[in-house]
């Protein structure tokens, strides 16, 4: 007799949050920083067993958190808007999975990439005045 598989924890969630603050002791007209905290997630890959049946295996994938923060400054009435900021601050670029299936866009190497890595950027927006 065929034993039934067990599926493990079906649900996975993400939740955001962003913080704004007025640093003005430094001087800073605006503080920003946005959190994103990606649950574990559970997926399903089909595969072959011993007897060329088809069967679903999971892969169960680490959550993670992404943190990004920016600052700016207006200059000149206003008219200037300095911005600094970076771009996934904790630098998570893999996350570990646990299962695995070898396909086109995983490896059997136990982690995934997520991300690119800490990123960093200044930008400057100038107001014509049109």
């Amino acid at each position: 007799a065929r034993k039934p598989h067990r599926i493990a924890h079906l649900s996975s969630g993400q939740i955001g949050a962003s913080v704004a603050a007025i640093g003005v002791q430094i001087g800073w007209h605006r503080a920003l920083a946005f959190l994103r905290r990606n649950d574990r997630l559970l997926t399903f890959y089909p595969e072959s067993d011993s007897a060329g049946n088809t069967i679903a295996q999971q892969r169960i994938q680490d959550g993670f958190a992404l943190l990004d923060a920016t600052v700016n400054q207006a200059l000149w009435d206003r008219r200037i808007r300095l911005t600094f900021g970076a771009k996934n601050i904790f630098n998570v670029q893999q996350v570990n999975v646990a299962g695995g299936g070898g396909g086109a866009h995983s490896s059997n190497s136990g982690s995934l990439p997520v991300g690119l890595g800490r990123s960093f950027f200044v930008n400057m927006t100038l107001d014509l005045g049109f």
